[in-house]
């Protein structure tokens, strides 16, 4: 498919992030039951049996094809199949954990053997995983961007790893200088920059959403407007958010897998930073922090996040935050038919007529949508569905749309 690209204009209105005036509280938490990762595909797919056991650092395979590299020691009690975000099938792996923690010897090897590369791309494996940009083996990146600026503008996590993980993002930059010309560290005016390494680049600015998203921040900071739907490294740019890079730097400093992340919790506005080991489940967080009246739970923002409808969702490296709310719906939160009101155009950075174009979404024509509504430009900011009078949920549609074409693509290719 022959993706139009428009030039990225952002004009006001924007979001101006929130700033927590007093310190976080943090906590610690372990669970005692069973724990789950889940991964994209079916048990036709990937037929594990219950009773498999695996180790923190294993890559676990089917039929002599890597599937996941798993984050936790323990036993597989039982396998569900469900079906998640766009409808994409899921499975879901509970194990119960084992007591003793026990460590294959993958990241170890890759560590003291100095075999950067294969690192990195067995590091892509842990399930949920934002993957990192990799260059060709013999080539180095132009340049990789680091952001430590909130994706989201609800949320304030970002503070907290820079505080916390100095020495891992020491060694974590130093590790990722090797692979590129240029690296530079992305953060908010009023951060401080925590470590001082030769060659590290800063770039210090307030970022107001939707600036704050990858795109227009490559394009802020490098000046170069990268296409949507196309990879930063086919421009030979890496971009990588504070959350991969404390991770990398933590397998550094600990000489093996990390198990665990701290995770932003938001309960109509009283904040916890929570570490767990990855699989924790959503609603053993909840029932952790004594929430007990809620019927709303979203992962990753108020803005582009997720609803979250079934508590035995884990914690894996992409989530980052989890806001948690009680709100009776009254008819005026519900969705109704366009107005033609105009505000979703008037705040679309990439200048889509987004009122056209969720006609073509609502009646699933996904290739009308992209050829006269230019679908394909959209940055996914989700400040179409905040403005929305109408309740539309646009930006949703608008992921189900790309979705839906990237399996139309991959027929056609197949």
């Amino acid at each position: 498919m022959d993706y139009k690209a428009k030039f990225l204009r952002i004009k006001k209105p924007t979001l101006k992030p929130i700033q927590h005036e007093e310190s976080i509280e943090t906590i610690e938490y372990e669970p005692s039951g069973l724990v789950c990762l889940s991964i994209e595909g079916s048990r036709a797919l990937y037929p594990f049996k219950e009773g498999m056991k695996v180790k923190i650092g294993e890559l676990v395979s089917i039929n002599g094809n890597d599937v996941f590299l798993s984050p936790l020691t323990g036993t597989l009690r039982s396998v569900q199949e469900t079906k998640g975000y766009l409808n994409k099938p899921i499975l879901n792996l509970f194990f119960e954990r084992d007591k003793s923690v026990k460590y294959d010897s993958n990241i170890s090897y890759f560590l003291q053997s100095g075999k950067k590369f294969d690192l990195l791309k067995t590091l892509n494996m842990i399930p949920g995983m934002r993957p990192y940009t990799l260059p060709q083996q013999s080539e180095k990146l132009d340049a990789i961007v680091i952001s430590a600026v909130e994706e989201d503008p609800f949320t304030c996590i970002n503070g907290f790893y820079l505080k916390k993980y100095q020495k891992e993002l020491t060694e974590a930059i130093t590790f990722l200088k090797e692979f590129t010309r240029r690296i530079i560290l992305v953060s908010g005016e009023r951060e401080p920059v925590p470590v001082n390494i030769s060659g590290l680049e800063s770039y210090k600015k307030e970022f107001h959403y939707p600036n704050s998203l990858p795109h227009l921040i490559v394009k802020d900071v490098l000046g170069k407007a990268i296409p949507m739907g196309k990879a930063f490294e086919e421009y030979n740019i890496g971009f990588l958010d504070l959350n991969q890079v404390i991770l990398l730097g933590q397998v550094i400093v600990n000489g093996n897998l990390v198990t665990s992340k701290p995770v932003y919790v938001d309960f109509d506005g009283k904040v916890k930073i929570v570490t767990v080991p990855f699989g924790t489940l959503i609603g053993d967080i909840l029932v952790q922090l004594s929430i007990g009246r809620y019927n709303m739970v979203i992962a990753n923002g108020l803005i582009r996040g997720q609803s979250i409808y079934d508590l035995n969702t884990p914690v894996l490296p992409s989530l980052n935050s989890i806001f948690v709310r009680y709100h009776v719906l009254e008819n005026s939160d519900l969705e109704t038919e366009c107005i033609n009101c105009g505000e979703c155009v008037r705040i679309c950075p990439s200048k889509i007529p987004v009122n056209l174009l969720i006609r073509y979404l609502k009646n699933k024509k996904y290739e009308d949508a992209m050829t006269l509504c230019d679908l394909m430009a959209c940055l996914e900011c989700g400040m179409c569905s905040f403005v929305c009078v109408s309740r539309i949920p646009i930006f949703h549609y608008v992921m189900l749309a790309k979705y839906e074409l990237s399996l139309m693509e991959k027929k056609e290719e197949e």
